[in-house]
């Protein structure tokens, strides 16, 4: 038994028991442990395990794997019960049925019938599932070949990978934002759909809500984070191996081929791509929505998703907003942003209520204090429970914006801006009063120019640090409480 026979004898033993395949980082790590390998050499070698942190992979991942794998070998007659499964041992435990090899025989196991629904499932680690196991022996195209081809299957109601999206089991009501992005998507069937907010504000929950919501919709549903940044590349490599996980290994020679092969899937299949944190792969330091070096193809895919013609949608979270999505938005066109914005007052009142806070006639001015920003209250609540007992009466006594643990958040923001956009953020939290476009030119004394002050406010905007309103027909800007006292602490002159 080599190395691939064993990893097709526990793929097998797995969907046997519970009518799913190890998806592509399972395997992964399954190939990696059998040849002896540390999890930073995985993490090295196996293109699916790139994206990952050793850590993240080494006390969740992985022991999720076991636990499962020493479940199904259990079950299976080969381990004794109570006998663990890990990393050192997995080799010889495969090895150790005599009645192992026919697993490996050419006979197909039968798809599951609608009564053994009652099947044994592992949804915490099961990242992806399938209503037709056939579809994980698609035949991979040739060079000259389009995915056409490998589209032409039976219908199937929907497979699906979440990778590490966040449990949302606790979600605060946002009926207005899911139905209208349902809306865009479902009924307007836009190609590209963009969530974008302050951090903190609840993007990463309101697209998983949304993809829940939406998953029957859809053939096929993918999750994934951009939070460390993965080049277009490793992405377009792990999109093709949950779409052919038999045959991850082969991969075109070209980002611009690989962006092709993405494209013929989202035109023959409907799928919902959802990528998190986009902003991770934006630059720094400069106006919003340019892209770090080396990530300036994920602007090219995004402007192929928006449009050329197909029947799937990508939806993006972000703090700050990709000029594509600028230049390619509109009320009719195909390609939309939603600015997330507080939490309606009854949902911000749960929350503060579910941190064991007191009294409700208080609740509503600690909400509108910190805009309803749900990280921001969840922060503040701790330090009301441990500091006053939970009573907001006595916090509010101190008359103070407390900003915490928030300012983690806000300086990886901060962070990202350029001089001229910190220099207006100074003036905005200085001012007694909302701030127009001509008292931020008197406010430089005329030392910089209209169309760079409109830039940057622009960019600022992009990026949803300022609060845009108009009074008396004219266009006001100001920020939130929290942001004003952040800026306060760290710009402003002693």
């Amino acid at each position: 038994m080599d190395i691939e026979e064993a990893v097709k004898i526990a793929d097998e033993l797995v969907y046997q028991q519970t009518g799913d395949r190890l998806n592509g980082l399972q395997v992964a790590l399954l190939r990696g442990a059998l040849a002896d390998c540390t999890y930073e050499e995985i993490k090295a070698t196996e293109i699916e395990a790139r994206n990952y942190q050793t850590s993240y992979l080494a006390r969740d991942v992985a022991p999720k794997l076991w636990g499962m794998l020493g479940e199904v070998l259990q079950n299976a007659g080969i381990i004794e019960p109570g006998e663990k499964v890990g990393k050192k041992n997995i080799w010889q435990q495969l090895g150790r049925s005599q009645t192992l090899a026919s697993l490996t025989q050419p006979n197909p196991t039968p798809p599951l019938s609608e009564s053994q629904s009652q099947r044994k499932t592992f949804p915490s680690t099961n990242f992806y599932t399938t209503a037709d196991p056939s579809i994980n022996s698609l035949p991979l195209p040739g060079k000259s070949e389009t995915w056409d081809k490998v589209c032409d299957v039976p219908p199937l109601n929907l497979r699906q990978d979440w990778e590490s999206a966040p449990d949302i089991s606790r979600f605060y009501d946002r009926q207005e934002p899911l139905t209208r992005l349902q809306h865009w998507i479902v009924v307007e069937k836009c190609r590209l759909v963009a969530i974008l907010g302050l951090g903190g504000i609840g993007k990463t929950a309101l697209s998983v809500r949304l993809a829940q919501q939406m998953q029957t919709q859809f053939d096929f549903l993918v999750w994934r984070s951009l939070r460390y940044a993965p080049s277009l590349a490793d992405l377009l490599a792990d999109l093709r191996c949950f779409f052919y996980p038999q045959q991850y290994r082969e991969n075109p020679a070209s980002i611009t081929h690989s962006m092709t092969q993405l494209m013929e899937v989202l035109r023959q299949r409907r799928c919902l791509l959802i990528f998190d944190s986009v902003e991770a792969i934006l630059q720094s330091n400069t106006l919003v929505g340019s892209y770090r070096p080396g990530y300036e193809n994920y602007g090219e895919l995004m402007r192929r998703v928006g449009e050329e013609p197909h029947q799937s949608c990508l939806l993006i979270t972000s703090c700050e907003k990709p000029s594509e999505i600028g230049l390619m938005e509109g009320k009719r066109q195909p390609v939309r942003s939603f600015l997330l914005k507080d939490l309606e007052t009854p949902a911000a009142r749960s929350l503060l209520q579910e941190q064991g806070l007191f009294p409700a006639a208080k609740l509503d001015k600690l909400i509108q204090l910190y805009r309803g920003n749900p990280l921001a209250l969840k922060i503040v609540s701790g330090t009301i429970l441990q500091l006053f007992a939970g009573n907001v009466t006595e916090f509010l006594k101190q008359n103070t914006v407390f900003v915490g643990k928030l300012q983690k958040v806000l300086d990886a923001q901060f962070e990202r801006l350029t001089p001229l956009e910190i220099e207006i953020m100074v003036q905005l939290a200085i001012a007694t009063t909302a701030l127009s476009l001509p008292d931020l030119k008197t406010a430089f004394a005329d030392a910089v120019r209209t169309s760079s002050l409109m830039e940057a406010l622009e960019s600022l905007a992009g990026r949803s640090l300022v609060e845009n309103h108009r009074e008396n027909a004219q266009p006001r800007f100001s920020l939130q409480p929290v942001i004003r006292k952040y800026v306060l602490n760290r710009f402003s002159p002693q």
